[in-house]
């Protein structure tokens, strides 16, 4: 990130696609510290988080115990020594105390005298006393301080993190004993190990009378700890209304003065954090609204993260629809692409602009709609006719940053020539695609799990680590560049793949690795967690071969996190999904098979066409509050060049069929989830072929066949009344007409809903269907090869259908996120028939058919028809896109047989799916 920031006036100066290319060339950004070091004490601190893991689990709330062992360490106390007397005296007065039994508290602090002969020792007893007096009532506490031989020792510091008995004092929130510890002679100001006062930790825990009472005996409220953050932010953070008047009031502190630290400032801190009356406050105390390092004002953050009302306050304040100097965004930009629907309307009201672009050339509404918010596209689509209907110009005039008031004042010779490389005259063709031979696909998903995406009864992070691995300290990093700790995923037996390193927590991420096994019965899975620098187990998750027999597909596994003692300090949820391979199958050119070829076309950037960039921002758990967004700069290859364009030999009509299999692997046409049989609740798969056969024979579904010179709408039409196997329709079918075969797939929601009992294993399902095509091409000869292409709304069938034949393209279906209202089947797979990710969202679609490298994808017309730039978008992936919905939408868009090279490559209407030929324009360049 830093290393993109320091190029980003470089960047402004020079073509995007030098940027692009120049940073693809960097193998490694070298560090600026020892690594080998920070290994080493990462080790450090890894044994020292065992040691308190191995005596704090099981023990409940006596967390004392692994503090005792520690320090002991640390004071170098003999091993000789015995410390079980010290571990009986406070096992013992904290059980005085829950019996609140006078007599023994006093006998046992009298007891603890005779312990306290040397200095380490002395230390010790006075830490488990003072812990006591924090813990107990104010009665039992004073009894503890008053039973003492000698003055209780205030003075008394902690060897490990340097606190004093003010700063636990102020952790706990206990007045009285701040007021003792001033008086017992502790040094107010003493900073511990990580520079903190009291000051900060009354802060941090949101305790405002501590935190005047400490301003009042003098502490500076303005101290800076190791994080260079002051009480104030602290506060803040807190969300403590109290707190932060307080250190405005009484300490005087100033939020009207500039921090140093941009990204630290109050105001951005509390609007990110949704704290409305602490950014009320410090609005009353005159806080300017600045913006942080990438230009991101409060009411950028507030918007990102979805806080309406702190979005209303900071409207018309400085920032409010200025964009931003790393993406150009405005804040209705972070509101659209994070789906924030109230701050989005809130933004409307106050009159922000909605015809603007960021550096990529995409407005605010595109970025709804790739990212699956349907409400937020509604909401720009009836504000741009709003506008539109009362003729009045939605551009107005913003203040420009300090990045774009200079790149406009640049002269062409300063500009910077381009790396880029024209491309070829004659793009290459790609024949087929990489399929399983012999090996088997794993894919294993960590992070929103596919099939219980937004299911609340599921919902949580995929790694839940315990105390004392989690806290605020792990999984709240706004402050910190880097996280604290990562899991490591080893398979086995793989021999060409790398272990996969996750950075924790894992936030709103959908991580998916893949590779090859030669056998999935010997499939193994390791989750070792480790620090994010150094070597040292911290615990580790084993996943053994008999774990993952005859699972489904996508299936959800949770697994336990044990530590070298076994103690469990974790769980690990992730999905497995395995695909095997489909023997019998190679790529042919020119055999029986119609093996389908792609080439894809980028030209030279620098037309209107080079403009629009389709961005692809990746997620990052680590980011620092400086980095709210990343660019959307870092794109693949073909997106870096300038739009892409993807031609393909597939072309002509191709009539629509909705497949399913049946009971003893069979596939059937018939495309509804029941069977039209009133008397039975079944599915397809819950009968036979000849059962099948003989229900289309009594309900009257196996009429004649029309002619074979009919056209392919009249074919279709007959196909959709029709109960007849795959087998029979394709030797039916003329040859000269294409096929596109829906596979349908019923998950576990369809399944209960409709009563369904059978569920077929999807690698079997997807053999059976292919089996079927190939044994019929075979027959059919090379002189009538057909033309076949598989589509279906099930991301893992595409998955599967796709990597275990190399001839026959694959389109991924998806409604993105929305309940279409003309599917082109009944099984069309909807968000209210499986909680998949993977349906969700354009961005969701577009990703799964990159990583099973699919020829495109088919998608809703009504989406493309509200925002049109998408098309390009999803082209700019190399993919080919295919539309679906009604006439009254799909005539809307613009197709690639006309004048335009950004147009749909696909339409489906009446049961025929037509591809337009532009294979002429792709020989002559767009």
């Amino acid at each position: 990130m830093g290393f993109r920031k320091i190029l980003k006036k470089w960047d402004k100066r020079s073509r995007s696609t030098t940027k692009e290319l120049y940073l693809a060339r960097q193998v490694e950004v070298q560090p600026v510290f020892n690594r080998q070091l920070i290994s080493e004490l990462a080790d450090t601190v890894a044994a020292c988080l065992l040691d308190m893991t191995d005596l704090s689990v099981g023990l409940g709330n006596e967390l004392y115990v692994a503090e005792d062992i520690i320090l002991s360490h640390q004071l170098n106390i003999d091993r000789n020594v015995q410390m079980a007397p010290f571990y009986d005296l406070e096992s013992n007065l904290r059980k005085a105390l829950a019996d609140g039994d006078r007599t023994v508290i006093a006998d046992l602090v009298r007891f603890s005298d005779s312990l306290a002969q040397s200095r380490e020792a002395r230390n010790h007893v006075t830490r488990i006393l003072w812990k006591a007096v924090i813990d107990a009532p104010q009665e039992p506490a004073d009894l503890i301080l008053s039973s003492t031989s000698r003055p209780f020792d205030y003075t008394f510091v902690d060897d490990i993190n340097g606190r004093t008995c003010l700063h636990e004092a102020a952790i706990a929130g206990q007045l009285r004993l701040v007021d003792l510890c001033l008086t017992g002679g502790v040094q107010s100001d003493k900073t511990d190990a990580y520079g903190r006062s009291a000051l900060h930790y009354a802060a941090m825990h949101g305790h405002g009378d501590i935190c005047r009472r400490l301003i009042q005996v003098g502490l500076p409220p303005d101290i800076v700890d190791v994080d260079n953050c002051t009480p104030l932010i602290y506060a803040t953070l807190k969300g403590c209304v109290d707190c932060v008047r307080a250190f405005l009031e009484d300490g005087k502190v100033s939020v009207q003065t500039p921090s140093s630290n941009s990204d630290l400032m109050p105001l951005t801190l509390a609007a990110r954090s949704g704290h409305m009356d602490v950014v009320v406050l410090l609005l009353q105390y005159g806080a300017p609204s600045l913006p942080n390092t990438n230009g991101e004002y409060p009411i950028h953050l507030a918007a990102q993260e979805g806080h309406a009302e702190v979005v209303r306050i900071l409207a018309r304040r400085d920032g409010w629809d200025v964009p931003d100097k790393y993406n150009e965004w405005t804040p209705l930009f972070h509101a659209a692409r994070f789906g924030r629907e109230s701050c989005l309307t809130v933004l409307l009201e106050v009159g922000s602009r909605i015809d603007v672009t960021d550096e990529a050339g995409n407005s605010p509404m595109y970025y709804a709609a790739w990212y699956g918010h349907r409400t937020c596209v509604a909401l720009l689509v009836q504000a741009a006719a709003k506008a539109q209907a009362a003729q009045v110009p939605m551009a107005q005039d913003s203040p420009l940053t300090d990045t774009q008031r200079s790149s406009g004042t640049e002269s062409d010779i300063d500009a910077i020539p381009s790396l880029y490389l024209p491309p070829p005259m004659m793009p290459y063709r790609v024949y087929g695609h990489n399929y399983l031979d012999k090996a088997s696909l794993v894919q294993v998903t960590i992070g929103h799990l596919s099939t219980h995406y937004q299911d609340e009864s599921v919902e949580g992070p995929a790694v839940r680590l315990r105390h004392p691995l989690a806290g605020p300290q792990y999984e709240d990093r706004h402050l910190h560049a880097s996280p604290l700790l990562k899991i490591v995923m080893t398979a086995a037996p793989v021999t060409t793949s790398a272990p996969y390193s996750i950075p924790l927590p894992i936030r709103d991420q959908k991580i998916v690795f893949s590779f090859q096994v030669p056998s999935p019965s010997a499939l193994s899975l390791e989750f070792s967690l480790y620090p994010n620098f150094g070597t040292k187990t911290i615990g580790r998750a084993t996943g053994l071969p008999h774990l993952f027999q005859n699972i489904q597909n996508s299936q959800p596994f949770t697994l336990p996190i044990l530590d070298p003692r076994l103690h469990v300090i974790g769980e690990v949820s992730f999905e497995v999904n395995i695909i095997t391979p489909f023997g019998g199958v190679k790529l042919e050119i020119g055999g029986a098979v119609e093996t389908y070829w792609k080439s894809l076309a980028m030209p030279v950037p620098g037309g209107s066409s080079a403009k629009l960039l389709t961005p692809r921002p990746p997620q990052q758990p680590g980011r620092t509050l400086g980095s709210a967004q990343t660019s959307p700069s870092t794109q693949t290859l073909a997106q870096a060049f300038g739009h892409s364009l993807t031609h393909s030999s597939v072309t002509g009509s191709y009539i629509y069929v909705t497949v399913q299999v049946t009971r003893d692997q069979h596939p059937v046409v018939f495309p509804e989830w029941r069977l039209p049989d009133e008397s039975y609740e079944l599915g397809v798969a819950d009968v036979t072929l000849s059962q099948f056969q003989s229900l289309a024979v009594r309900l009257g579904r196996g009429r004649a066949p029309p002619d074979a010179s009919s056209p392919p709408s009249l074919w279709a039409r007959w196909i959709a009344s029709s109960m007849i196997s795959m087998q029979e329709l394709l030797r039916i079918v003329p040859a000269a007409f294409g096929v596109c075969v829906e596979i349908a797939y019923a998950p576990a929601r369809v399944r209960r809903r409709h009563s369904l009992r059978n569920q077929l294993d999807l690698n079997d399902a997807v053999n059976s269907v292919l089996r079927t095509v190939y044994d019929t091409s075979a027959l059919e000869g090379t002189f009538s090869r057909r033309p076949v292409v598989f589509t279906s709304f099930a991301p893992d069938v595409c998955a599967a259908l796709n990597w275990k034949q190399p001839n026959y393209p694959v389109f991924l279906a998806s409604q993105c996120g929305e309940v279409h209202r003309a599917p082109p089947s009944a099984t069309a797979l909807s968000t209210d028939d499986v909680h998949d990710h993977r349906l969700w969202s354009l961005d969701a679609a577009v990703e799964s058919a990159k990583m099973n490298n699919l020829l495109g994808v088919l998608l809703d017309a009504r989406l493309l028809a509200q925002v049109p730039s998408l098309i390009q978008g999803v082209k700019d992936f190399g993919l080919v896109v295919g539309t679906y919905g009604l006439r009254e939408d799909t005539e809307k868009l613009p197709t690639t047989a006309g004048t335009e090279a950004n147009g749909v490559d696909a339409t489906l209407h009446d049961g025929v799916l037509i591809y337009f030929n532009h294979t002429l324009r792709g020989m002559q360049g767009v």
